[in-house]
């Protein structure tokens, strides 16, 4: 048997492992570590064949065209057990990695656009739906501390670690998150790890208020502020040392035009995006979340550093600083 043909078998092997956890469910961190192992082994390996790609393209289509007219309130307050295995299953079949070049496929298929968009609204929905969980799950702990700690590790410490550094900040600066969700991970790891000070501005304001009793829950309201806001709102011209905008903050030129106007000169940013952590290969989940993050970036703001994904870290960060226009 030659080298390709135990790749494949091995490739083969890794997805009906993961389908074996797809069905058992993912109930302890080591079984959430090891998922993630097998998904980081199926990229080394160059993704799934073709064949799975069809399969994983066809089970994607069905399970969205039986849940495209849900609303954001009925994904968000979703009660139905039936529904829920839907969303979890699109997360999980849009999450697995295989060649850039199927992606040619997708696009030329006739209405992907379209499909594209209105997905992006079901799985960012869906999204926050698991994190406001996640929030309120830490928030009812007895130990909230050490459920957070149990549940947000080394991938999230080294994205903060890669801003932290990048920025050049120091403990005594402050940070605002535009989007910070229901669970601002990134502002109890900046206090955690470095001892900065942050605000939160968050959009939608349950979305906000469950964020806030997560704060409380782990008494940092003296080291974290929430805020029911968004790009205009005054504080992040008036108390922020770095801006950070979140990978799902949307409409991105819109922002970027607002704060362009508004930012002084020198003031640094960053932004996170979602894109394959391998040239060669992306997922469907990347396809359909990076459409939004197709931007033109205002003249006024130079790019000064770079930071792809990583075995750990998901996003990639772009760090940019405000300038005159010349």
């Amino acid at each position: 048997m030659n080298k390709k043909n135990e790749a494949s078998i091995e490739v083969i092997n890794i997805y009906n492992s993961l389908l074996s956890l797809k069905d058992k469910g993912l109930k302890t961190k080591e079984e959430a570590n090891y998922f993630s192992s097998q998904i980081n082994k199926l990229r080394d390996l160059g993704g799934v064949p073709f064949e799975i790609f069809q399969e994983i393209r066809s089970n994607c289509k069905e399970i969205f065209y039986s849940i495209k007219t849900l609303s954001e309130n009925e994904i968000l307050n979703v009660s139905d057990i039936n529904i829920t295995e839907k969303l979890n299953l699109l997360r999980f079949y849009s999450g697995i990695p295989f060649s850039k070049k199927f992606a040619d496929e997708l696009h030329a298929k006739p209405g992907f656009a379209t499909t594209s968009i209105l997905m992006n609204k079901i799985m960012f929905n869906d999204g926050v739906r698991r994190e406001r969980m996640q929030a309120e799950f830490i928030t009812a702990s007895p130990n909230p501390w050490e459920v957070f700690n149990n549940r947000f590790g080394v991938g999230y410490e080294h994205l903060v670690t890669k801003e932290y550094i990048a920025a050049n900040l120091k403990s005594n600066a402050k940070i605002v998150f535009l989007g910070s969700g229901p669970a601002p991970i990134t502002l109890i790891l900046f206090w955690k790890l470095f001892g900065i000070k942050s605000i939160g501005v968050e959009i939608n304001s349950e979305t906000a208020d469950i964020s806030r009793k997560l704060i409380n829950s782990l008494d940092l309201n003296e080291q974290i502020t929430i805020i029911t806001g968004d790009h205009f709102s005054k504080t992040i011209v008036e108390e922020c040392d770095h801006l950070i905008i979140a990978s799902d903050a949307e409409p991105k030129e819109e922002i970027f035009n607002q704060l362009a106007e508004t930012l002084p000169n020198g003031k640094t940013l960053s932004y996170r995006l979602v894109e394959p952590k391998n040239d060669n290969q992306t997922t469907l989940a990347t396809i359909v979340l990076n459409k939004e993050q197709e931007f033109f970036l205002h003249p006024s703001f130079k790019q000064y550093r770079y930071e792809p994904p990583s075995k750990n870290v998901l996003n990639t960060i772009i760090f940019i600083r405000k300038q005159e226009e010349v």
